[in-house]
């Protein structure tokens, strides 16, 4: 995930040199829909949504619900050892929490990557419009006779949400499998018009910044199960705290010692107790759209 964000511009030409092809939007397009209605069986297909993006050469976008399913990337019911779907470095099986907490640490360096500065490297990562943006000031710097550095610079400096993203969607499970059999049923009867989606404005939950909704009716619908994972990494925006626990674990894997630093990891991972009557995901007051 952290490559396809970071190296997507050199990842997506090395994908061009090498296998002279890209994937059509559409094979992704009825890949969400099989996950979405349940249709495919990981531990048969020995690939999960996360896996078919990424060696694809598909779009990995943070805001995307299915990368945090962790139904959708791998088996959750696994019996025994015997019957693991992978190992770690040391060729042990990973299941159950294991396996659970190796992935919730990709979804947080997969945060981290999505919230660092924009460069050359990333620019394809970005959306339509904010390439657009950089483009046009790479033009009028030629014109004025500026470097491109100070492109690079200003850029740096502008954050993802600068424009709305229309490749974000609903968190809202409801509104997941409609949109994508309304999609799928349009391309079956070719009643697609080839142009760029318009973007819809989702809010974010008021809490962890992470889940998006369309509005506050469908944050409510997802409450009861979001709350539980609300606020607690990977569902927030990775910090201090984020970032000396990957600093600690990528260490450990190089055997190397990591000066301690005062942070309570158990508290990191558990996340901070929070009384339920008084959470609320998108405050009531805003507008229904």
């Amino acid at each position: 995930y952290v490559n396809a964000i970071l190296s997507s511009n050199s990842l997506t030409q090395s994908k061009l040199r090498n296998y002279q092809l890209h994937p059509p939007t559409d094979i992704f397009d009825v890949i969400r829909c099989l996950f979405a209605r349940s249709l495919v069986n990981i531990t048969h297909a020995r690939c999960g949504y996360g896996d078919c993006l990424v060696w694809l050469g598909g779009e990995v976008i943070a805001s995307d619900p299915f990368l945090y399913f962790h139904t959708y990337n791998y088996p959750t019911e696994v019996n025994g050892e015997e019957s693991a779907w992978v190992s770690d470095e040391d060729d042990v099986p990973l299941i159950e929490s294991k396996l659970e907490a190796r992935y919730d640490f990709t979804l947080v360096k997969l945060l981290q990557a999505w919230h660092s500065p924009w460069s050359v490297d990333s620019h394809k990562s970005f959306q339509p419009q904010f390439r657009h943006a950089v483009k046009t000031m790479l033009l009028v710097a030629r014109r004025q006779h500026l470097p491109n550095d100070i492109v690079h610079h200003v850029a740096k400096f502008l954050p993802r949400t600068a424009w709305p993203d229309y490749r974000a969607c609903c968190w809202c499970d409801d509104c997941i499998i409609d949109n994508s059999m309304s999609l799928m049923q349009q391309k079956l009867v070719g009643d697609i018009i080839f142009q760029t989606p318009k973007s819809i404005l989702l809010k974010p939950c008021a809490v962890c910044q992470v889940a998006l909704y369309k509005n506050s009716e469908h944050a409510k619908k997802e409450a009861g199960s979001h709350r539980k994972v609300c606020n607690r990494p990977p569902f927030r925006i990775p910090g201090q705290e984020e970032e000396y626990l990957c600093k600690a674990v990528e260490a450990s894997f190089r055997g190397d010692p990591l000066a301690p630093i005062d942070v309570d990891l158990h508290d990191l991972l558990d996340g901070e107790e929070s009384d339920e009557d008084d959470w609320e995901s998108i405050h009531s007051d805003d507008e229904e759209d």
